[in-house]
């Protein structure tokens, strides 16, 4: 397993990845950034292996840690 952080506001090919070879994309509060949702899935295809999976995820309300507090 391998995890690694992406600027997608710097040119994605010369971050040091290999296209197409990860077979899951984590997107984590990427969607209110300064690159358009066109260039968000371009970024997305470029990573992700053939049948792979991209998630993104956007925070809806600030309450950070607030379901630790209700599953503890």
């Amino acid at each position: 397993m391998h995890f690694g952080l992406l600027n997608i506001d710097d040119d994605i090919r010369s971050q040091g990845y290999c296209p197409e070879s990860f077979d899951i994309v984590l997107a984590a509060g990427v969607l209110e950034t300064p690159v358009t949702n066109a260039g968000q899935l371009e970024i997305s295809s470029f990573w992700t292996a053939p049948q792979g999976w991209v998630i993104l995820t956007e925070p809806t309300r600030e309450c950070r840690g607030s379901w630790l507090l209700r599953h503890s």
